[in-house]
């Protein structure tokens, strides 16, 4: 339940985000709670992607492709993995990575995942 609020509350204020997210990811014991687990990682990902702070993200964006990778996680959280990824892969100027990222999450979800079209590199 701390997982699930801390995950919830990391949408107050980025910085407050990262923080909530980080203690989430540190409470989860990994595999009890996919939703928590993807999603703290996801609102830790956008939040440090706000504030600048690019070499932080990775990790948790490798963490939530590999949590898609061993686990059952819904189409909507295993396609929006990879928002987070096509964003830091632009802002860094690696189109090819980001193209990659865009059609991995267009593959979960086509029609849902928009987003990842807007972002990404024509």
């Amino acid at each position: 339940m701390e997982v699930q609020t801390l995950t919830y509350a990391a949408d107050v204020s980025f910085q407050e985000s990262v923080d909530n997210g980080l203690r989430a990811i540190e409470l989860s014991t990994g595999g009890e709670n996919s939703y928590s687990e993807v999603g703290s990682r996801y609102r830790t990902s956008v939040s440090l992607l706000r504030l600048g702070k690019l070499d932080a993200v990775r990790p948790h964006t490798m963490a939530m492709v590999d949590i898609v990778a061993r686990r059952s996680v819904s189409r909507v959280f295993a396609g929006l993995c990879f928002e987070p990824i096509l964003s830091l892969s632009c802002l860094e100027g690696d189109w090819n990575s980001g193209r990659k990222s865009s059609n991995q999450g267009l593959e979960f979800l086509p029609l849902i995942h928009v987003r990842l079209l807007d972002l990404a590199p024509s």
